[in-house]
């Protein structure tokens, strides 16, 4: 997990597209004790720079600070953290998620809210293409996470 790192992006996406490999098929996961443990021990080695590189990342592009060139693999790479951030948190709220509620779903600020009003021509695709440009698939993934908290928080486990 050293090698997770906002600096190195193709390091990063080839990182984060292995773990999605790993972490996604917790969300049909059938609930279990020895689930649990894997989950734990994977959030303990995974969290800290999962956050790291996410508020960097995020930081940049939504400030506009992502040259035209670059634009393209950043957005993939938040793609990429936005679908583990549902991987970690589809079977239950691990605590450290759970204490960044704020941060990330805050209603002025948040990082979420913000990628939903968020546009990028570059990101956006052509008119007439019918598949999903990568600006719809980040904020359909948003959608998705936000879906998931609230099924935690009207119906926790």
């Amino acid at each position: 997990m050293q090698s997770l790192s906002p600096d190195d992006l193709n390091q990063t996406l080839t990182i984060l597209e292995t773990a999605h490999s790993i972490f996604g098929p917790w969300r049909s996961a059938i609930a279990s004790q020895d689930l649990y443990k894997t989950i734990k021990y994977a959030l303990s080695r995974f969290t800290a720079p999962f956050f790291q590189v996410f508020r960097a990342l995020a930081d940049h592009i939504l400030s506009g600070a992502s040259p035209p060139e670059s634009l393209p693999l950043e957005g993939q790479i938040i793609y990429n953290l936005l679908q583990l951030y549902y991987d970690m948190n589809a079977q239950d709220l691990p605590p450290e998620f759970e204490d960044s509620y704020m941060e990330f779903f805050a209603p002025q600020g948040g990082w979420f809210p913000r990628f939903l009003t968020w546009t990028s021509p570059l990101l956006a695709g052509e008119p007439e293409d019918t598949s999903p440009s990568l600006l719809s698939k980040i904020k359909t993934t948003v959608l998705e996470i936000a879906e998931v908290r609230l099924c935690f928080h009207d119906h926790p486990r």
